[in-house]
């Protein structure tokens, strides 16, 4: 049996955590790259106008991409540009309950602790 010094081994382990750690962050792209093409296709099949658009099944995407990525929090913000802010301000306010489930499924993963009064329903505007 060889036994490796302690700068040996802290080599050899630094090694491997640094992979694993490439390994994780392309398996977290990958999956938002897939997820960004489900949103993408849902717009385009549906012939609909960023950024106001709610995804059908956001729970099983978003689930599945959770899963697949392997974490437990992720977020997504639609891009309004100025002369859309208020067809976008518009669409989420009539749209609120829809914007507001895909968001907590997108951070939760499911549906628990989901409020369900959309009185105070905002856009963010920055």
């Amino acid at each position: 049996m060889v036994h490796l010094s302690f700068l040996s081994q802290f080599e050899c382990f630094s090694r491997a955590l640094g992979e694993a750690a490439v390994q994780q962050q392309k398996n977290i792209r990958d999956t938002f790259v897939g997820l960004a093409h489900q949103m993408s296709g849902c717009v385009m099949t549906n012939n609909l106008t960023w950024p106001c658009v709610t995804l059908p099944l956001c729970e099983t995407h978003a689930h599945d991409a959770l899963i697949q990525a392997n974490v437990e929090f992720m977020a997504t913000w639609n891009r309004a540009f100025p002369d859309e802010m208020e067809s976008f301000v518009n669409f989420t306010t009539a749209h609120c309950k829809e914007v507001n489930k895909e968001g907590h499924m997108m951070r939760q993963g499911n549906l628990d602790r989901l409020v369900d009064d959309h009185s105070m329903c905002k856009p963010f505007v920055s």
